[in-house]
């Protein structure tokens, strides 16, 4: 137990008002057998004290009291005598005071819907809340709900299970379908979200897209380069295709010069070939400067100063000789998935745009590989050129989406 510095000050004091405490305490006692006035009484300590200590039975209750009182004081003041253990902070706040619901706090909770009734009937069904289905109450056929006014902060929600524990039967699903109003974009490894929900959606006046990052066929195609309105996006393209191709935290000089080249690759090509260019005129440029070292600079040569990625391109190209073939060198490796005949087929134009999910309800299905993901560099892109388009529509309409939009990341 450590006492804290000015620990005597209160220890003093509970020492004193124990004697005080004591001495009142006793005359008090002497008042009430003898009679008299109590101040003329606390006057006469002697014959006080004699008093009490003839009497067996005050003779046995002053021998305690003062402990006592002494002991009640020293509780009172702990606050102010003891330095609290590191196992009480919490007690104090000093490491957050958050603690897990119990289930009647949340099924009784006001965060939840109370028009949450269920039947198996499909038309009694929908008219239940629309809002996230995160579970149903014990012995009722009502289920939790949690609205879009809801009480609480926000509504995140995180499933935990194991493979085949039924996460996606007792989450995904349900929401796919009670949600009819919000544009819904939700991860499906399988395809067995799309299988089971797609023709639901449709029926619920939903427009339907669907992306396959694992067989790239019989889908919707996407082109990243379609994003692409100046340098800054283009660096964008550039920074999460190279942090996607080595390990975390090993970039080194060759990937952050190839990053540059790749920046100005890519503006070259969406000023050259406006709306119709893609990865696959990158690649193309690329394998062409990588065996001809005179290509960039001919490049370079017959370009204005204001060409967009004029100075890009001049910065990038101060290397030469072996240091520029390495920098070419290590830029094929990251843009390589762009090369293989069914990425640069999906990749060649956007059958949508991420703006379009906006426009009206819609519901996009992306299928992608959770284990291993040899595509990291293109789904990578594709997540983080659809955050920044949903972030830029809502910056411009008072950082809200003019259809709210959730998200369904199952794994």
């Amino acid at each position: 137990m450590n006492l804290k510095k000015d620990a005597w000050k209160p220890i003093f004091a509970s020492v004193v008002l124990t004697v005080i405490a004591a001495y009142v305490l006793m005359g008090l006692f002497y008042m009430i057998g003898n009679g008299g006035d109590l101040k003329e009484i606390l006057l006469r300590p002697k014959e006080l004290i004699t008093f009490v200590y003839t009497e067996e039975n005050l003779k046995t209750v002053f021998s305690l009291a003062p402990f006592v009182i002494l002991a009640a004081l020293l509780y009172t003041f702990r606050s102010s005598i003891i330095v609290p253990k590191l196992e009480y902070a919490s007690d104090f706040g000093l490491h957050g005071t958050s603690r897990w619901g119990t289930p009647d706090e949340v099924i009784d909770g006001k965060m939840f819907s109370k028009n949450n009734s269920y039947t198996t009937d499909p038309v009694d069904a929908f008219q239940m809340e629309k809002g996230i289905i995160v579970g149903k109450v014990p012995k009722k056929r009502e289920l939790l709900i949690i609205p879009r006014n809801t009480t609480i902060d926000n509504r995140n929600v995180l499933v935990i299970g194991s493979s085949g524990s039924g996460k996606g039967q007792s989450f995904v699903f349900p929401n796919m379908i009670n949600h009819t109003e919000e544009t819904i974009i939700v991860t499906d490894p399988k395809g067995e979200i799309y299988e089971a929900t797609h023709q639901i959606k449709r029926d619920q006046g939903y427009k339907v897209y669907q992306v396959d990052f694992i067989n790239f066929v019989n889908c919707d195609r996407y082109n990243p380069l379609d994003y692409v309105e100046d340098d800054e996006d283009a660096r964008a393209i550039a920074n999460t295709i190279a942090s996607n191709s080595v390990d975390e935290g090993k970039r080194d000089f060759w990937s952050e010069s190839a990053v540059a080249f790749l920046s100005a690759f890519i503006l070259y090509v969406k000023e050259k070939y406006k709306d119709k260019a893609n990865m696959r005129h990158v690649v193309e440029m690329v394998a062409r400067a990588g065996k001809d070292e005179e290509y960039l600079d001919e490049i370079i040569k017959n370009m204005s100063p204001d060409h967009p990625a004029y100075h890009m391109f001049t910065l990038a190209n101060m290397s030469s000789g072996n240091t520029r073939a390495g920098i070419m060198a290590t830029l094929a490796q990251q843009i390589s998935i762009f090369a293989m005949q069914k990425i640069a087929k999906m990749t060649a134009k956007s059958d949508f745009k991420f703006h379009d999910l906006q426009k009206e309800k819609s519901v996009l299905y992306i299928k992608i590989r959770m284990d291993e993901n040899p595509f990291v560099q293109l789904t990578a892109t594709f997540f983080e050129q659809l955050i920044a388009v949903l972030y830029d529509i809502a910056d411009k309409n008072h950082s809200k989406l003019p259809i709210p939009t959730i998200f369904l990341l199952d794994e």
